[in-house]
């Protein structure tokens, strides 16, 4: 009885998988009404006022990606006299309330914004003043953890320990000593994380963001929906709403990272959820990402050489298209197999964005998510 349970489950899994994939395979929008052009990232969109950020090596898309929505919001709704919030300080803040042994661990930009309102973090400018290059961040918090860790094992007199992390610091790029007391009690801290929240506090002195007043994020999930074509046309029309808006604001998306390469991909699983085995190419795995959605357009598309593609009726293809604002600098170099050459997907060089169509981000997107205006 048991087997023929274990069956009956695998073959209903099975069909569930194909039914999925043909949804996907043969899935079309509904005809739309509206594509006008929409640019928060310019004047006097809200976008243009908060920069691109780096995350370098960090992989914390998580605590990065949700500074643009928290910062937007701040600028509408109650204007920061503080400073705009530094990314690196919310991700350690965050990391260091939900106790991650690491600011590597996977995470949710999601869980980030329904906390964000009881911390208080630090301001861009009080970091970047901290650190002399911004591109150092990575190399900084290693040479944190790795002394860390060292002082741990070696049960290095904590005094000792300090005078010498000190050092290692100024050689990864900071711009002023640390205070020996404060590094003492940070590396009386229980992990790596916690001995980061605790410098970053000595750094934000006086320098502080409040975030008290961040509502809690509106969420559009796919898996929220019986059917999976309705919960991607939600996805869809959830953004279009907030950027049709008369004064618009940026929407997070959960996604497949594999939707910004040059090959199709569908990442959904049959739950409405992202399914990891398939948000990759090739072997190369792509996992959950997380960014913004500033702008719309309606495109045509060109090949790699700026020629008009056109249909079987010899008429120019056009593509409703979304610009997504990642946290991997300015480049399009740091976007994956340099998707600026796919006709579909168009990086916009100096401004870490890139245009990409409408299906095939919403076939790779699990989550829309927003903060209202008061």
């Amino acid at each position: 009885m048991t087997s023929s349970i274990l069956i009956l489950t695998v073959l209903l899994t099975t069909v569930a998988s194909f039914a999925n994939q043909e949804v996907l395979d043969n899935f079309k929008f509904a005809k739309r009404q509206d594509c006008s052009e929409k640019r928060l990232d310019k004047p006097p969109g809200v976008m243009s006022k908060i920069p691109t950020y780096d995350l370098d090596l960090l992989e914390s898309c998580w605590g990065f990606a949700p500074v643009p929505l928290i910062d937007a919001w701040r600028l509408k709704n109650d204007p920061p006299v503080d400073g705009l919030t530094s990314p690196l300080a919310l991700s350690i803040k965050y990391a260091s309330f939900v106790s991650k042994p690491s600011l590597m661990d996977s995470g949710s930009a999601v869980d980030v914004l329904r906390k964000a309102s009881a911390f208080e973090t630090c301001t861009s400018a009080a970091v970047d003043n901290y650190m002399k290059d911004k591109k150092k961040n990575y190399d900084v918090l290693v040479e944190l953890a790795n002394n860390y860790v060292q002082s741990k094992e070696r049960s290095t007199p904590i005094g000792t320990m300090a005078v010498q992390i000190n050092t290692c610091l100024q050689r990864a790029g900071l711009t002023q000593s640390v205070n020996i007391e404060m590094l003492k009690v940070a590396l009386s801290k229980n992990s790596p994380v916690a001995f980061f929240d605790s410098i970053f506090s000595d750094v934000c002195k006086n320098k502080t963001v409040k975030l008290n007043k961040i509502p809690q994020p509106t969420v559009v999930a796919t898996r929220n929906y019986n059917n999976l074509s309705e919960g991607i046309e939600a996805l869809r029309k959830t953004v279009d709403q907030k950027l049709n808006e008369k004064n618009p604001s940026p929407v997070g998306i959960t996604f497949c990272w594999a939707a910004l390469k040059t090959k199709k991909v569908f990442s959904l699983g049959s739950d409405g959820r992202l399914d990891e085995s398939k948000c990759k190419v090739g072997e190369e795995p792509r996992s959950r990402h997380f960014a913004s959605i500033v702008g719309r357009r309606m495109a045509i598309l060109k090949d790699k050489n700026g020629v008009p593609l056109k249909n079987n009726e010899g008429k120019e293809i056009t593509l409703c298209q979304y610009l997504v604002r990642d946290s991997y600098g300015t480049s399009c170099n740091d976007f994956p197999d340099q998707p600026r050459l796919d006709p579909k997907n168009r990086c916009e060089e100096g401004s870490g964005q890139i245009w990409v169509d409408e299906e095939t981000l919403f076939t790779n997107t699990s989550e829309a998510y927003y903060l209202k205006d008061n």
